[in-house]
């Protein structure tokens, strides 16, 4: 039993579920869940949907973090990405550039949902089949994971919900794309379409 999707019975932090049966969840994670059809793109429906308030959703990047010397040099990715984009970094490795503090879990998501559009869900060794629990936790508050590991992403998360750091070939081009989408609002809401037409999307988390 464990993360690995050749276990015998495999055991995940966590799992997303369309729970309308009705509905065919064709962009939902392949050969984990279930999924449904969304209909046309609505940026205004979505951003209702999710309530989020993008005037105040202005900050760009937050990492909650408390390893910070891994296998994975993610530490360096992020150094290197910080040099086009403000990153935001909490815990144990937070940096001296932020001016933002959250005092616990609760207070920590809260702000996250609130201000921030993007947190990086970057994973300490690059494992196949292997994802943060932190991944699950940003969906639940409406921000844009950008994920950094060894798994495949598509297998967890609907289709485009998510920006993968390795899809970009440096971290230069990695933040112009995520620049693009602080001042793009409605391409920034495609993110969200996965929502549109899912009243009680399941996200169920070990953590």
């Amino acid at each position: 039993m464990t993360y690995r999707l050749d276990s015998d019975v495999v055991n995940t932090y966590g799992r997303i579920r369309c729970i309308d049966s009705s509905s065919s969840c064709s962009n939902f994670p392949r050969g984990i869940t279930l999924s449904a059809q969304i209909s046309t793109f609505n940026p205004a429906t979505i951003a209702n949907s999710v309530q989020m308030n993008l005037t105040v959703k202005n900050r760009t990047a937050a990492w909650f973090v408390s390893s910070c010397k891994t296998s994975s040099q993610r530490e360096l990715l992020v150094r290197n990405l910080s040099n086009f984009i403000p990153v935001d970094v909490y815990g144990s490795c937070k940096n001296n550039g932020s001016n933002h503090t959250c005092v616990n879990r609760a207070d920590c998501n809260v702000m996250l949902g609130r201000y921030y559009r993007f947190y990086l869900s970057f994973d300490n060794s690059l494992c196949p089949d292997y994802v943060t629990e932190k991944l699950y936790r940003t969906l639940m508050h409406d921000t844009v994971p950008v994920v950094y590991g060894g798994a495949n992403y598509s297998l967890y998360l609907p289709e485009g919900s998510y920006v993968n750091a390795r899809d970009f070939n440096s971290p230069e081009n990695l933040a112009n794309h995520l620049k693009e989408l602080m001042i793009n609002d409605e391409l920034y809401l495609s993110y969200f379409r996965w929502k549109q037409r899912i009243n009680d999307t399941l996200l169920s988390s070990g953590i």
